[in-house]
């Protein structure tokens, strides 16, 4: 695929995730959470770790911010949903968003809404932060939960 039509995939992905965001609103009763802000752009995300009746984690969120910012906390919660350990795929996502270019190679692991949300920051490496933002939070709200007794 040419990079011309990379780019109108991953905008699209982002765009439809920013619409429509997938787990939006605070719950009403969470095991976990974490805030956070991007105080360069005024983003603002806090993540709920919610436990599913059938085993696993459901993440929700609630915040204001960017199309990125909202897209990234939107493929988050779609991603983690019904993971036993979500802060593993955190520390997986972080590091690829931290670490993409144009020429990074996506882990074959990672979700592709999660290779699509990496790609679309390599055309825009200045929004990395909005990007990061809600899975740096997850993070922060997953290791709460292992403080947890």
């Amino acid at each position: 695929m040419d990079a011309q039509r990379l780019s109108e995939l991953y905008r699209a992905v982002v765009m439809d995730h920013h619409r429509r965001p997938r787990g939006h609103g605070a719950p009403a009763t969470f095991s976990a959470q974490a805030y956070g802000k991007n105080p360069v752009c005024g983003d603002e995300v806090t993540v709920y770790l919610i436990p599913c009746p059938q085993g696993g984690w459901e993440t929700r969120w609630s915040g204001e911010g960017c199309a990125i910012c909202r897209a990234s906390a939107s493929i988050l919660a779609e991603s983690s949903r019904g993971l036993e350990s979500p802060g593993q795929l955190a520390e997986e996502v972080l590091q690829h968003l931290r670490q993409t270019t144009p020429e990074t190679e996506a882990s074959p692991t990672l979700p592709e809404s999660v290779k699509a949300l990496g790609g679309s920051l390599a055309a825009a490496p200045s929004r990395r932060g909005c990007a990061v933002l809600p899975w740096t939070v997850f993070a922060e709200a997953c290791a709460k939960l292992l403080e947890k007794p």
